[in-house]
């Protein structure tokens, strides 16, 4: 078991050692062709590259117990980490964009092409590090796993517009090129950016209503229900619900059981209830 884990966490970290040789690739590439197309690539690098990194951080931070002013535990640390990719994400998109249109308007010397061995040598280390990636659903690694298929993607579009730059010299595919790189980027990321945003929110992609519809199907008086993410990986939920007074633990129990029945198939990992007895719950009339 140990060394199946040891195993694990050898080829996990060659992957991240094989994104941030790409991401210095691209840099390289851009400091010294100015090509705008690399700095677009090398922003999404970025992204990549902190976020493998972060995984190792969340994993042994997540994995501390809960103590006395963390009743959750640490699973939070992993969306703060994120933000902070998005942010610097975003800061990099802004100015990898603004310093195309700056280039694009000032006619800049370029180096058309300059990106076509970059792109090469990234589609091949990226075919390697998807090899070594974890492939467990349950491990935070498996989401890069997924997100190296619109890796291939962009950098298959950049050497494209790479290679069409060396033959339509007259043409201004590089900045092209870039904008297009940065759109798919964007477009890629959005569920995870949009997704990091709901936790800190303290959302939930869950539609309440349809939960609680669902529940009161069984429970009629099932009420005040509240879902929201703690971390992409742990989702808790309260509800009130209303029973009768001579109702036994034993089926408060079942009932509890039940309830999180139907909350697990929505990915809720944690329910508190709170059983309130019938009479107390009705609304009372005044009286004179």
């Amino acid at each position: 078991m140990i060394g199946n884990r040891g195993n694990t966490l050898y080829r996990n970290t060659i992957a991240a050692s094989i994104y941030w040789i790409i991401l210095g690739i691209f840099l390289y590439s851009y400091l010294h062709t100015g090509n705008p197309i690399s700095l677009s690539v090398a922003t999404d690098r970025v992204v990549d590259a902190l976020s493998i990194s972060f995984i190792f951080l969340v994993n042994r931070i997540a994995g501390k117990p809960d103590d006395a002013h963390h009743s959750y535990g640490f699973h939070r640390v992993e969306t703060l980490l994120n933000t902070s990719v998005i942010l610097l994400f975003t800061a990099m998109a802004v100015y990898s964009a603004l310093e195309t249109t700056h280039l694009l308007l000032t006619n800049a010397v370029r180096s058309p092409g300059s990106a076509v061995i970059p792109s090469i040598m990234a589609l091949v280390l990226l075919l390697i590090a998807a090899f070594f990636l974890e492939k467990d659903e349950k491990s935070n690694f498996s989401v890069l796993f997924n997100h190296t298929f619109q890796d291939l993607g962009a950098i298959i579009v950049t050497l494209a517009f790479s290679l069409a730059s060396e033959y339509f010299t007259g043409l201004p595919l590089d900045y092209i090129g870039s904008y297009a790189v940065l759109v798919i980027i964007i477009y890629g990321n959005r569920k995870m950016f949009g997704r990091n945003i709901n936790i800190l929110l303290e959302g939930s992609p869950v539609s309440i209503k349809e939960v609680e519809d669902r529940i009161r199907e069984e429970f009629p008086n099932a009420h005040h229900l509240h879902i929201w993410d703690i971390c992409q990986h742990e989702r808790v939920a309260t509800l009130h619900l209303s029973v009768p007074f001579f109702m036994k633990i034993g089926d408060l129990y079942s009932t509890k059981a039940r309830i999180e029945d139907r909350l697990s198939a929505y990915g809720v990992n944690h329910v508190t209830i709170q059983f309130e007895s019938e009479e107390s719950a009705k609304p009372r009339s005044d009286t004179m």
